[in-house]
């Protein structure tokens, strides 16, 4: 058995990949909500902007969550693909079935959050 801390430049990778995600759907998060500001001011209608204001809270849980999830579906699907066996397919059908097992519950805690404030 290979023990966790030699395959620390995996680990590094990794971290900084998981890093990098996070802050790029935060920045999509700022853009993407600046931007539907502003056509929703542009436009004068009462249901862009309380869509724009009602889904600002939720998908800034949500964004940040789906980040690293694209980005290691992409990386283990790229190295299946080129041959390489490795543990990522099965942590990503691993990763795959406890987000169809979380999901109602990150919904109801979305909503929750929503209607609080």
């Amino acid at each position: 058995m290979i023990h966790p801390i030699s395959n620390w430049k995996e680990w590094a990778t990794s971290g900084t990949v998981l890093l990098v995600a996070l802050i790029a759907a935060r920045i999509a998060h700022k853009l993407l909500f600046s931007a539907g500001k502003r056509l929703a001011r542009r436009t004068g209608s009462v249901i862009d902007n309380s869509l724009v204001r009602h889904m600002h809270r939720p998908s800034k849980l949500i964004l940040p969550l789906l980040a690293p999830a694209v980005i290691f579906r992409a990386g283990a699907v790229s190295a299946a693909l080129d041959g390489l066996a490795s543990g990522a397919m099965w942590l990503l059908a691993a990763f795959s079935f406890a987000a169809v097992l979380l999901s109602p519950f990150a919904a109801a805690a979305s909503v929750r959050l929503n209607l609080a404030g």
